[in-house]
């Protein structure tokens, strides 16, 4: 179990017997979560049954339910292993003046966002009326506004920040800005002659460079 600084449990677990035990039960339970991504791609996540997710994969229902509890097991899941791959790979760190070195976290971030469209565009589908995976969400966003939060923090100490800049609405704002032009391009496929190369660089030097310059 991993409980984050909200104190909410974000992981997730199988129920029992539903964890593969061999080669072959995780190579089933592989095709499933691939199934499960093209149909919630395809048709979102409400009007979806196990059934068709069995289907696409080429199992009886009877399979996918040995290994989740239900299609909102199965996309728990896969939020969960998404939101860990967000957190080991897009972790944007500092330089020795304590400024944000940008540009490999928002390159990153944008494969990952491109590489699981589908994930994204149900997510976003789920935050409004709330539902049992906006917390995820949430904690995703509040994990970089701690980070943003924590090297502007810094910047003061060592005199990078300017003295007056508000920390907390400077960190909500550079969340903002890491993730919504992904969603826009991506998702809702806005502006899509910028290359994802220029989107980067601009991204990170308003992040890094940018920092520098709102931040003194």
């Amino acid at each position: 179990m991993t409980e984050t600084a909200s104190g909410r449990d974000y992981s997730w677990t199988p129920g029992d017997g539903r964890a593969p035990s061999s080669r072959r039960g995780h190579r089933t339970r592989e095709r499933i979560l691939e199934a499960a991504v093209a149909v919630f791609e395809e048709r979102g996540l409400v009007d979806v049954t196990v059934q068709e997710i069995g289907q696409r994969a080429g199992v009886s229902s009877g399979t996918v339910y040995k290994y989740f509890r239900d299609k909102a097991d199965i996309f728990r899941f896969l939020l969960i292993e998404l939101r860990r791959t967000i957190a080991e790979e897009t972790t944007i760190a500092l330089d020795d003046d304590g400024k944000l070195i940008a540009r490999p976290a928002v390159s990153r971030f944008l494969e990952l966002y491109r590489d699981n469209v589908a994930l994204y565009r149900v997510w976003w589908e789920s935050l409004d009326p709330p539902t049992e995976f906006s917390d995820i969400w949430v904690e995703v966003h509040e994990g970089y506004r701690r980070g943003f939060a924590a090297a502007l923090r810094r910047g003061k100490r060592t005199g990078v920040t300017r003295p007056d800049v508000d920390v907390e609405l400077a960190a909500e704002l550079a969340v903002l800005l890491f993730e919504r032009p992904m969603y826009s391009r991506i998702v809702l496929r806005w502006d899509l002659e910028t290359e994802d190369s220029q989107v980067t660089e601009v991204t990170a030097a308003l992040l890094g460079s940018g920092f520098g310059s709102v931040a003194g």
